[in-house]
């Protein structure tokens, strides 16, 4: 069964056109997925007919197989775009599907692309590099440029990665006005007729290097090309060259494909290379461009003009290319043997093959220490492995390096500098930000956007941002699910962060982190089935000891002190199991600061003497908290390791020194002291407790009152989930009482010991707030 592509369709106020492949609602266009749109344009066309899932399977995908447990999700996205009419797309059950909305059809003769004329004379200085001659003959106008779409870009190694759902200044940005249009354009392999292996991949790769320059081109990222190709039963390592390619660009609606060719010239050890650029819809050539490249040597310089050209052909502005033009030899190397290395450490770095691709990042580095990306792509595997030390020091260099790359390049080293290097908040945001005004489409930039906007506790501007990621991705990974639904837990938009963990969950395998999410927002709605259930699917997978963590947790919320204490044993033992050894210390930090939480002093201080290091601030605060008289001095002494990290400098210092100023009965100068972390405060809320019992201690009860009010409005915002919320009506009632307000007082008092009812009756908290209760009563 084909497709209809020749008729216009229209339903309410939309309209449907096949043949350009868009959807629009009284005039504005509506996006969708390139199947998506194929299941529409499907039930359109078959209005008021029960369409069984068997038959649209067959009619999209003709040539494939595909389980019929992947159309839900389809549907929905579908449901999604249409909002208000998703009822036009009605479930029979057990059936199929169909489309109820009346259906008015037109048919259209002689549908063909739209083209835009373009001037296809370029000056000979503009064309040429040095040593490089080119010939261009055009067989067909030059591609118009459709409306915006996403542009990929496919730099494997970027940090937002590392943390898989881990925050406002920048979400409202201006994006520049944009006079042309994006054109999506595919790079196939190059046919090598040299018998030279070297440029098999290399020239691709080098290619591409100089079209994701520019904001007004998409490129095809290596995931979207991956499952297109498992979608016409192509091995994901398929070259893509002759129909291939073609099929590849037609399905995901891109509009060109570049194909090139190196061959032998006349002239001895010369190489003759070619770039055609080929209209995908109608499979015509469009230009065919040509350079002689005398040696090897020239063969970088040599491409780079064929690329510049090959840019203005698929419809992008002189002022553009020229605006966004750093030739390859300055943008990344002008080692061709470096380049390559570099091609294939990142082909195994996009798989997860850290240590696999480290030296050949390593090999390109060494034949161009210059190389900027290489550089920063080994700072960011060591990163990833775990060592800091190299990592700092490749990323380092990158970061001189970049004032000679590309826009594009210069974010990302800058980014993961500032953030991975320095741990700068502010200025990786402030990078981020520029990034995502000067390549609106870039989705990976909107994904680091929600990731730093999470990290400074900015969740309004976080969630916004991860939704812009999602909708602008084509191929939608698991971690954008992951960091929009963290985003919403954390903003208290719980039914919004479990709808997109639904559907991340249609499309993905679950995973421990997703299941902690729904953990924690279970817990927080007193929803103890639906708690049940993410310990039972934990309790079959891997990663068990982060649920046993939380749980551990959530019972020393809930004044249980025994149950919580062997949930940690368990805790600790499951991580050492599963090789996570290095963890306990951090774990051991955890279960000491629910036990200072808890009022268990001794406790504390006994577990923090376990810890092996002693030297960071977390350890300080929880120590100074416990009772020591040496830590935070002890802390002070010691160099600071990130003099421009924004958690360290802003929040855990000024909380380490306005807890020493307590311990010092002086909590003005505590209040004072934690003023830098105010911008802060919900990325790290324990500063707020810290504030609120300097309010009282001040006896400023009204001041009191409001920080203990902000941890109750907002109790899904610390990692791990240590919701504050419930010991925040106690000092809550604390407040009131401070303030006269016996009766407010009172049932905040009241409202801690229900959600402590099931607590052990010997907690040192519990005892405490009992005897000021009793005080209370009229």
């Amino acid at each position: 069964m084909s497709l209809p592509f020749n008729s216009l369709y229209r339903f309410d106020e939309f309209e449907l056109d096949p043949s350009r492949r868009s959807l629009s609602r009284s005039g504005a266009s509506v996006p969708l997925s390139s199947k998506a749109f194929e299941v529409l344009i499907y039930l359109v066309a078959n209005p008021g007919r029960v369409v069984t899932k068997d038959e649209l399977l067959k009619a999209v995908w003709p040539e494939s197989f595909v389980e019929e447990s992947n159309l839900p999700g389809y549907i929905s996205g579908l449901r999604k775009a249409l909002t208000d009419r998703a009822g036009c797309i009605a479930t029979v059950p057990g059936q199929g599907y169909q489309f109820t909305a009346r259906v008015q059809s037109e048919e259209v003769v002689g549908l063909a692309p739209q083209y835009q004329p373009q001037d296809l004379q370029i000056q000979q200085a503009q064309m040429m590099r040095e040593t490089t001659h080119y010939v261009i003959r055009e067989t067909s106008p030059v591609l118009a440029a459709p409306r915006p779409l996403l542009r990929r870009w496919s730099v494997w190694a970027l940090l937002v990665v590392v943390v898989a759902t881990a925050a406002g200044i920048g979400y409202m940005v201006h994006l520049r006005s944009e006079p042309q249009q994006l054109s999506k354009v595919l790079v196939g392999d190059f046919l090598n007729l040299t018998g030279d292996p070297a440029f098999d991949h290399t020239l691709k790769s080098a290619l591409e290097l100089s079209l994701a320059q520019s904001p007004y081109i998409q490129l095809m990222g290596a995931a979207e090309l991956h499952t297109t190709l498992g979608m016409m039963q192509k091995a994901p390592d398929s070259p893509l060259l002759g129909d291939i390619a073609i099929e590849v660009c037609r399905r995901e609606n891109y509009q060109a494909l570049l194909r090139g060719k190196i061959a032998p010239g006349s002239k001895w050890g010369s190489d003759v290379m070619s770039v055609e650029v080929v209209n995908c819809t109608t499979g015509k050539t469009i230009a065919e461009l040509h350079a002689d490249a005398s040696t090897k040597d020239t063969v970088l310089s040599t491409l780079d003009g064929l690329a510049v050209s090959a840019r203005r052909k698929v419809g992008e502005s002189n002022q553009s290319v020229s605006e966004f033009d750093v030739p390859i030899i300055n943008e990344s190397t002008f080692s061709f043997e470096a380049l390559q290395a570099y091609n294939t450490g990142s082909t195994l770095g996009e798989n997860g093959k850290l240590l696999e691709c480290i030296p050949y990042f390593q090999k390109a580095v060494d034949l161009d220490p210059k190389f900027a990306m290489a550089q920063s792509s080994l700072a960011v595997a060591y990163f990833n492995l775990g060592d800091t030390k190299k990592a700092n020091s490749y990323s380092k260099v990158a970061f001189d390096l970049s004032e000679g790359v590309s826009q594009l390049e210069r974010f990302f080293i800058r980014y993961n500098y500032h953030l991975m290097t320095l741990h700068d908040l502010d200025s990786a945001l402030s990078d981020i930000q520029e990034w995502t005004r000067v390549y609106p489409r870039d989705d990976p930039a909107w994904q680091a956007l929600s990731y730093v906007e999470i990290q400074i506790g900015n969740y309004p501007a976080a969630a916004p941002a991860a939704e812009h990621n999602l909708q602008l991705s084509a191929v939608k990974f698991e971690s954008e699910y992951g960091n929009l639904a963290d985003a919403y837990m954390r903003e208290g938009r719980f039914a919004d962060s479990k709808r997109i963990i639904a559907e991340d969950q249609v499309e993905h395998k679950d995973v421990a982190v997703i299941q902690q999410l729904l953990l924690q927002m279970a817990f927080l709605e007193h929803d103890p089935q639906a708690m049940q259930h993410a310990i039972e699917w934990a309790n079959t997978h891997p990663e068990q000891w982060i649920s046993l963590e939380n749980q551990a947790i959530m019972a020393a919320d809930l004044g249980q002190e025994s149950k919580s204490e062997a949930l940690f044993q368990r805790t600790f033992q499951d991580a050492i199991k599963e090789g996570q050894s290095a963890l306990v210390d951090s774990m051991t930090l955890d279960e000491a600061a629910v036990d200072i939480d808890l009022g268990e002093m001794a406790k504390a201080t006994k577990l923090l003497g376990q810890v092996k290091d002693h030297t960071s601030a977390n350890w300080a605060v929880l120590a100074t908290k416990a009772g020591s008289t040496t830590a935070a001095d002890a802390y002070f002494k010691l160099p600071n390791e990130y003099p421009q990290g924004t958690i360290a400098n802003k929040v855990l210092s000024p909380e380490l020194k306005a807890v020493l100023a307590l311990r010092h009965n002086d909590p003005l100068a505590a209040i004072a002291l934690l003023e830098p972390s105010r911008p802060y405060e919900l990325a790290l809320p324990e500063v707020i407790d810290v504030r609120g019992q300097a309010y009282q201690m001040a006896k400023q009860g009204a001041k009191a009152q409001e920080e203990y009010q902000k941890l109750i409005d907002h109790p899904a915002v610390e990692e791990p989930t240590m919701p504050k919320t419930f010991l925040a009506h106690l000092g809550l009632a604390r407040a009131y009482a401070l303030q006269g307000y016996k009766e407010e007082s009172r049932k905040q008092y009241e409202t801690f010991f229900n959600l402590w009812k099931d607590a052990d009756a010997d907690v040192p908290v519990l005892k405490q707030a009992h005897l000021e209760y009793a005080q209370l009563r009229p």
